[in-house]
C-alpha cells in the first residue's frame, strides 16, 4: 500500500487495527523507500480515524461490494476524499459503512468477489 500511495500522491496513508504499520520490520522490505515518503499514522479503531478525518472536512468512501454501492468509474470524487479499504476476511466494518458518505466497488466477473487491498 505504501508503494502504491506514493505512485499516486497520496497525502497521507492510515492504517488501522492489526494492520501492520511502521516501525513493523517487513514493511521495509515490501515498501522500499515510499515508507519514508507517505506520511502514516495508525489508529486502533477505523471508526476514530474516519471520525477525525470528517471533522477535518474529508468525505468518506467506502470501498465494498454491497447493494448500495456505485461503479467506482461512475463517481465524482470530491478533492478531499479518504477511501477506506477493508480487511480479506471480514472487509470494510459495517459501521464504517453505514456513515460513510458513499460506498464504490470495483466490478468483478470471476468466482471470487473482492481484490486483495493493494490491487483495489
Amino acid at each position: 500500500m505504501f508503494r502504491t500511495a506514493e505512485t499516486a500522491g497520496v497525502e497521507e496513508l492510515i492504517t488501522c487495527g492489526i494492520t501492520a504499520h511502521p516501525p513493523h520490520p517487513k514493511l521495509r522490505k515490501t515498501a522500499f523507500s515510499s515508507i519514508d515518503e507517505v506520511p502514516s499514522r495508525h489508529f486502533e479503531d477505523t471508526l476514530t480515524a474516519v471520525t477525525e478525518l470528517r471533522a477535518r472536512g474529508y468525505k468518506i468512501i467506502a470501498m465494498e461490494t454491497t447493494a448500495r454501492s456505485e461503479v467506482y468509474t461512475k463517481v465524482s470524487y470530491p478533492e478531499k476524499v479518504a477511501l477506506v479499504l477493508g480487511n480479506e476476511v471480514t472487509g470494510v466494518d459495517t459501521r464504517i459503512m453505514d456513515s460513510a458518505d458513499l460506498i464504490v466497488e470495483i466490478p468483478t466477473f470471476g468466482v471470487k468477489n473482492s481484490l486483495n487491498v493493494a490491487s483495489a
